[in-house]
């Protein structure tokens, strides 16, 4: 079984259609249990896998108490105890549930001592390509475009119709949005475009950049961004 015996990196977890806020945490399926980080505890527990069915129960971790994490965890352990199913596909292993998945990389997230104020902060950067599954898909021009500057711990910017904010936490190249909100405007041309552009982003795990490019990766595809 190509999941055992490795070290298994969230990227993202979404409770009931919505994304959520990240820290770093982990998972190993061992032989007979599994183990990892919890974004504060270790934790450790035990498992039933049938072809790609997979129940985990009796969930256990150390005690110390992190003022940030410890909410995060909650919901990590709990999501973990929900999943009733799991695939496999490439470096990536899904665990699912009825009411939500977690998305894990085998890949370690990078980090990076590079000092990012300056360099992707107070930017405008204007959204000029959508990848999906390896599907390009075409960026509808609007006359506001599609933007996004980054701040200190928060998102703005236009998604081509209404103004939206969010709330940001960047740790090496982690890249995580959340709680976004915008205002209200009804636009014909571009609600929907607008509509994905935000999903999209609060499913976003890391950030690189490529020359004068800012490159945005989620699970399953990336949302490229250029300054002009």
């Amino acid at each position: 079984m190509d999941i055992l015996n490795k070290t298994w990196y969230l990227e993202s977890m979404t409770l009931a259609g919505k994304s959520e806020h990240l820290f770093p945490a982990t998972l190993v399926v061992g032989e007979q249990k599994i183990t990892g980080k919890g974004g504060c505890n270790n934790f450790f527990g035990k498992y039933e896998l049938v072809d790609d069915k997979i129940t985990i129960s009796k969930i256990g971790a150390t005690r110390m108490y992190c003022q940030e994490a410890s909410k995060f965890e909650t919901k990590y352990l709990r999501a973990l105890e929900s999943v009733t199913s799991y695939a496999k596909k490439e470096n990536r292993l899904t665990l699912s549930w009825a009411g939500g998945e977690l998305i894990f990389s085998s890949n370690p997230l990078e980090t990076t001592d590079q000092d990012t104020e300056g360099t992707i902060h107070d930017i405008k950067w204007q959204l000029k390509a959508i990848d999906m599954r390896g599907v390009a898909r075409d960026v509808r021009k609007t006359k506001a475009g599609i933007s996004l500057l980054v701040g200190k711990n928060k998102v703005s910017g236009n998604g081509g119709c209404n103004d939206y904010f969010g709330q940001l936490r960047m740790e090496g190249n982690r890249f995580i949005v959340s709680d976004i909100g915008a205002t209200e405007m009804y636009c014909d041309d571009s609600s929907k475009q607008e509509m994905t552009y935000l999903r999209l982003l609060e499913k976003v795990t890391t950030f690189r950049l490529a020359g004068d490019q800012l490159i945005l990766s989620f699970p399953d595809g990336t949302l490229t961004f250029g300054q002009k």
